[in-house]
């Protein structure tokens, strides 16, 4: 079984400090973006404004939208908020987007203060010079951030470097080479079980427009900064023209795992490793990447392989527990699978059976013991994909080739 890690991308940011610098960049990223003919996206609909509209007139504009809406929906407007205005510049053929934004602080409808910044995401796999769906496997990105470096002043000298930002968000990706879409999509349906289980919410994804991705395709679990992405890259890849045939083939069947570090993660990464610039970072992701994988993969989806829930009791039922053991596992299997939900499952068997936090810790660990998930593949995924087991996603990230 073939498998790749690595990062997909990364993003760093630079507060500006005041809005005429902001005002003078925007003004020379859109001069640049006429020049090449490239798009310098909004995130925010201001088109029926003229070209000559003060920043005061559209923050003015874009407040009023954002107050109606409010009303529209019935919710108290009189609160304290921000929006956030962003303009996006695509750099062509080198896995680098420029990204203006201009946060705007509301107290009640009045806007109070500005702060204004400047972002890059960055796809080093693109940057030097290979393909954008690729993972970047190298721990050395010196070359990554010169090459970033020299693209920056290509667009206007004017932008800051990589050493005077800040890392703000990081992509670690693992890619699972199953072979077979079914298997694909069952891993994704057993993940989804685990929502609200150690205070991950699910989270739902969605595109440039604001259109959601079919759920069947992705499971994301966030809790704080940190974001378990797991998805079908293969049928990411397919809806969309700028991939070849041949470069969707290459991903037919292939389980893509994203561990996703934002701001507030990223500071206690660094201030445990005493890091501090981007670079510094990203040339120790490589054992960040190994440790997050582990730690949150065993913290969240136990170490048991996943079977039906018939199999899961066959297993219970031969194993050496005492029968008290054995009927308090097999009432656990049989809540979490009633429940299509692990957290839901463990609120009620503890109901059912008056158990505490303490009871429901042993009975985990026995399954860990046993080798068996306490989520179980349903009978309807197991008929329709024709799997009735699969092995832990640990398993992967252990046994690479």
């Amino acid at each position: 079984m073939r498998n790749n890690h690595g990062i997909h991308t990364f993003s760093v940011s630079f507060q500006l400090p005041s809005g005429e610098v902001y005002s003078e960049l925007q003004h020379e990223l859109f001069e640049y973006s006429k020049k090449n003919n490239i798009r310098f996206i909004p995130n925010f609909n201001t088109d029926d404004l003229l070209d000559d509209t003060t920043e005061q007139e559209i923050d003015k504009y874009i407040l009023n939208v954002i107050v109606g809406n409010l009303r529209k929906k019935q919710e108290n407007p009189t609160r304290e908020y921000w929006i956030k205005r962003r303009r996006t510049l695509s750099v062509p053929g080198t896995g680098l987007a420029i990204q203006l934004e201009k946060s705007i602080y509301c107290e009640d409808t009045r806007i109070t203060h500005r702060n204004y910044y400047i972002r890059y995401f960055v796809n080093p796999s693109q940057i030097m010079g290979n393909e954008s769906y690729n993972i970047y496997q190298d721990d050395d990105f010196i070359e990554v951030c010169q090459r970033v470096d020299s693209i920056i002043s290509s667009v206007d000298d004017k932008l800051p470097k990589m050493q005077d930002t800040s890392l703000r968000r990081i992509d670690f990706c693992h890619d699972i080479t199953l072979g077979d879409p079914n298997k694909v999509r069952m891993y994704i349906n057993l993940l989804k079980k685990y929502r609200g289980y150690k205070g991950f919410k699910i989270v739902f994804d969605a595109d440039e427009k604001g259109n959601r991705y079919p759920v069947e395709l992705y499971t994301s679990l966030r809790r704080g900064a940190t974001e378990l992405y797991v998805y079908d890259k293969y049928a990411q890849m397919k809806g969309k023209n700028y991939y070849s045939a041949e470069d969707r083939k290459e991903k037919y069947g292939v389980l893509r795992v994203e561990l996703r570090f934002y701001n507030a993660k990223i500071y206690y990464e660094k201030r445990k490793r005493g890091l501090k610039l981007p670079l510094d970072f990203l040339n120790q992701s490589g054992n960040i990447s190994n440790h997050g994988f582990d730690f949150y993969l065993r913290h969240l989806f136990h170490m048991g392989e996943y079977h039906t829930y018939v199999n899961a009791i066959a297993i219970i039922d031969k194993s050496k527990c005492s029968k008290k053991i054995k009927n308090c596992l097999r009432q656990l299997i049989q809540h979490i699978s009633e429940k299509h939900n692990l957290i839901e499952g463990i609120n009620s068997v503890m109901k059912w059976l008056e158990l505490d936090r303490n009871d429901i810790k042993y009975l985990l660990n026995a399954l860990n013991r046993l080798n068996v998930n306490p989520v179980t593949i349903s009978r309807r995924d197991s008929v329709s994909y024709g799997y009735d087991h699969l092995p832990n996603l640990l398993t992967y990230f252990k046994n690479e080739d």
